[in-house]
């Protein structure tokens, strides 16, 4: 899911409203805390944290009465840690997310125990709007808190120490008499002139200070509003509504201020980047500071949907001043049934198409995000769309992500449910390449995953992340097998589909293949029994970190020096299963796309000078179907070397210059 943090992620629930001891007076100072933990994947400034410390601060008649505490944002920190830091508060606000929900409650839990006067708050997207059951499950939080937290927040820090709820919008709590009680949310702000920036007001200033050596990352909003109403984002459907903006001023500001304090990445939080005129400018104006002061190093944003010709300039403005590296485009599924059940059929898988076309003819690398398991997928849509896409020219990478069913999506609702038949497992919540250790407390972090459905079947799920990940490996990834199958396909008119299910069908005569296929379909099932989305090795060569299921088995052929069985068996098993297909390729046709297979894996690992004789211009053929062009296929010997250690870790035709 990819996935922005949204703004109107506030302060945090609770479910038991405490009498008396709170404060005394109005003139009484309140302790705030706040707190915003990281997935862990990466170090963010606590950014809402910020928004609503700076909101207090700014549009507060008294702002004196207010002391904020240090905003806690550190992945996995330690309860007894937390409680400690914010044992002096008067008021606690949480902000809850996928990646942080079930440490933060245990944080207000023990806080509570501790302190059973302070006043716990929830809010952010992982906050049910139908809160009663979430409030009944942890009853260490006193309110929830829905939609834009900064000016409910401020409302219910000036009623202090009277608690008058049920005046103030957005809130869900249980009264002294354990009756479960709610206010409609206020209508969203339609002017962001009186929302002030964290970061140019200072909030940020003393975690910097005290963090010298933290490698920080930022959140960025150039604008608030998601036009669009997917269905299983919990962004657009929680919007569905105007874009607003933020002050050009104060964006170049914030710009300056990333380079100021060597930002690492800037991830711009806007649903739609470059759906507005003025994002070229911005995306301008972020090169000219790149390129005077070397930060941000990398700025993200998320491509507007159905804007081609700005989305384009953008994109291209970005990547080739090398603030980004490459440009998702968020197909998910090609299936329109799907498109239609996820509220997308509005927008044009043509506008991604046209963008892919040019970003790739400027040398763009432009990926595609999949969608595993939607509502109204087949495994039949699924198999044929990833076909079409590599067909289409995707070239660079497809990323798989399973659909997960966030509280506040619509897919997540009873009635979306009972309408496409949806069936889910919790999961734990784990994140690619970041550390594959336990929590040291025993505090998993979960999330729910759709695992089947009425169009399919849990044994068809399974089916399409096998068919998922045997796309990664053969194809995508290290390339294992692209030259051979790209060439099949071209030369001989094979789907992709079909030369793909060919390695998930792979008889036990051929048992590396067969076990491949074998760990690719007992992980999806394992998945379903809730099992971590990604798998995890204890060997050196796994370095401590979370794999994908393709990731693991190329690691493991490796590790094991079994990647030359792995391609004796490709060579074999292609043979027989093309003879099937009443196609007889000769001997030494096979040898030498195997060759090349085994060429690029030398190339992509090996220091050492390379000599690969092959018994025809193979290799010049398949670098012209790369580039989309027709060779003429000659049978001729010759030889390809990289006659030098280390890099450039290409290969020159032997008789030919090198370049």
């Amino acid at each position: 899911m990819p996935a922005s943090v949204p703004t109107h992620l506030p302060v945090s629930p609770q479910n038991q409203p405490q009498p008396q001891t709170l404060t005394q007076t109005l003139s009484q100072k309140l302790t705030l805390g706040l707190v915003q933990l990281n997935s862990g994947a990466r170090t963010f400034l606590p950014y809402t944290a910020g928004l609503l410390q700076a909101f207090v601060q700014k549009q507060s008649p008294r702002p004196e009465r207010y002391v904020f505490l240090p905003p806690l944002w550190q992945s996995r920190m330690p309860v007894d840690e937390a409680v400690a830091q914010l044992k002096g508060a008067d008021v606690v606000g949480l902000s809850l997310y996928v990646w942080n929900t079930r440490r933060s409650v245990a944080i207000a839990t023990a806080l509570k125990a501790l302190n059973p006067a302070v006043l716990i708050l929830a809010g952010g997207p992982h906050v049910p709007d139908r809160a009663e059951a979430f409030l009944r499950a942890n009853t260490a939080l006193d309110l929830c808190v829905h939609g834009e937290g900064e000016s409910v927040l401020l409302q219910l820090l000036e009623a202090l120490p009277e608690r008058p709820w049920a005046e103030i919008p957005g809130l869900s709590w249980l009264d002294t008499s354990g009756q479960f009680q709610h206010t409609p949310r206020a209508p969203r702000s339609r002017d962001l002139k009186d929302q002030p920036s964290p970061y140019l007001n200072g909030v940020f200033e003393p975690i910097l200070a005290a963090h010298p050596s933290e490698k920080w990352s930022a959140l960025w909003e150039s604008n608030r509003g998601c036009p669009f109403t997917c269905s299983y984002c919990d962004w657009g459907s929680a919007t569905a509504s105007k874009v607003l903006t933020f002050e050009m001023e104060r964006l170049k500001a914030e710009l300056e201020w990333f380079a100021q304090y060597q930002m690492d990445l800037v991830f711009c939080c806007d649903a739609n980047f470059g759906i507005l005129p003025r994002d070229l400018e911005l995306a301008q104006y972020a090169v000219e500071v790149h390129a005077r002061t070397g930060f941000p190093r990398t700025l993200a944003v998320q491509n507007s949907k159905n804007v081609t010709e700005r989305a384009y300039l953008v994109h291209k403005t970005l990547i080739q001043a090398g603030l980004d590296q490459d440009v998702t485009l968020s197909v998910q599924s090609l299936h329109p049934p799907v498109l239609k059940a996820i509220r997308r059929e509005n927008i044009s898988l043509q506008h991604y198409q046209e963008l892919h076309q040019r970003l790739s003819a400027d040398g763009i690398r432009t990926y595609t995000d999949v969608i595993i398991g939607l509502p109204g997928e087949t495994y039949a849509s699924f198999a044929d769309g990833i076909s079409e896409m590599i067909t289409g020219g995707q070239r660079y990478a497809l990323k798989f992500f399973n659909a997960s069913l966030l509280p506040n999506a619509e897919m997540a609702q009873p009635e979306y449910r009972q309408k496409y038949g949806l069936r889910s497992q919790i999961v734990p919540t784990v994140y690619l390449h970041s550390p594959a250790s336990e929590p040291p407390d025993g505090i998993q972090e979960l999330q729910e995953l759709l695992i089947g459905s009425d169009s399919l079947p849990e044994a068809d799920w399974v089916r399409c992340i096998a068919f998922a990940w045997m796309t990664d490996l053969l194809f995508f990834g290290k390339h294992l097998l692209r030259p051979a199958l790209l060439y099949l396909q071209r030369q001989h008119k094979l789907s992709f589909r079909a030369l793909l299910e060919a390695f998930l069908a792979v008889p036990s005569d051929w048992p590396v293949l067969a076990e491949i296929s074998a760990f690719f379909q007992a992980k999806g099932r394992a998945i379903q029994a809730g099992d971590y989305e990604y798998c995890r090795g204890h060997g050196p060569e796994f370095s401590g970190i979370w794999w994908s299921a393709d990731e693991f088995i190329l690691i493991q052929l490796i590790a094991q020096n079994r990647i030359g069985v792995f391609f004796n068996e490709a060579q074999s098993w292609l043979e027989t299963w093309l003879f099937q297909q009443g196609i007889n390729l000769p001997a030494w046709l096979l040898s030498d796309l195997i060759g090349i297979c085994r060429l690029n894996q030398q190339l992509a690992y090996k220091v050492e000078p390379i000599h690969a004789p092959f018994q025809s211009n193979l290799v010049e053929v398949y670098q012209a179907l790369q580039e989309d062009r027709d060779l003429p296929l000659q049978k001729e010997p010759c030889l390809w070397v990289k006659d030098w250690p280390g890099a450039p870790f290409r290969v020159r035709k032997q008789g030919e210059a090198s370049t």
